[in-house]
C-alpha cells in the first residue's frame, strides 16, 4: 500500500516503522504494516502541498482483498514513550522552537500562563519535556479561541 506523508511530517519516518491503516472500505478492520520504501523525491499538488511516498509493507495475509488506488487512514509510530507528561493538543497553544503555552492556575487560584518545553507531538496528545508538574492541570483552548475561564471571569464581574 502506498501513502503520502505530508512534507512536515516525513523527517520522523523511517523504515521498518510500524503503521496502521484503516481503509474506507473496510472501516472496521485495522491493517498493520511497516514502513518499506520512502521515495526521496516529493510530489507538489495544485494547492502547493508537498506529499512523500511511502510504500507500507502489509502484515496481514490475506492482501488480496485490498485493491490498488482504495482510500483511508495510515498512522505511522514515529515513536513511543512510557512515564511522560502529555497533554491533549486543545490543551496548549504551540508557539516555536519546540515550545508551547499552558494556562494553568497558581496558588491563589488566578489562571497564569506556563511556557513548557514540548516534545513529541502526536495526533491528539503532546508531550511535555519541562515547565509543568503533573500536580497542574491545565485549561482547555477551544474552537476559535474562546476560552472557558474568560467567561468564568466575565461573568463574576457581572455579579
Amino acid at each position: 500500500m502506498k501513502a503520502n506523508i505530508s512534507e512536515s511530517d516525513i523527517a520522523t519516518v523511517e523504515i521498518g516503522q510500524l503503521a496502521t491503516l484503516e481503509l474506507k472500505a473496510f472501516p472496521n478492520s485495522i491493517i498493520n504494516g511497516k514502513v518499506d520504501k520512502i521515495e526521496s523525491s516529493g510530489n507538489i499538488s495544485d494547492t502547493g502541498k508537498t506529499t512523500y511516498g511511502v510504500e507500507i509493507l502489509l502484515e496481514n495475509s490475506q492482501t488480496e482483498q485490498y485493491k490498488s488506488g482504495m482510500t483511508g487512514d495510515v498512522e505511522v509510530n514515529v515513536g513511543h514513550l512510557e512515564n511522560v507528561l502529555r497533554l491533549p493538543l486543545n490543551a496548549i497553544v504551540l508557539t516555536s522552537n519546540g515550545r508551547g503555552e499552558v494556562r494553568v492556575l497558581n496558588p491563589e487560584q488566578k489562571l497564569i500562563t506556563k511556557e513548557v518545553l514540548v516534545g513529541l507531538v502526536g495526533n491528539e496528545y503532546v508531550e511535555i519535556i519541562e515547565g509543568l508538574l503533573e500536580l497542574e492541570p491545565p485549561y482547555k483552548k477551544t474552537i476559535g479561541l474562546v476560552r472557558p475561564w474568560r467567561k468564568e471571569e466575565n461573568r463574576k464581574k457581572g455579579s
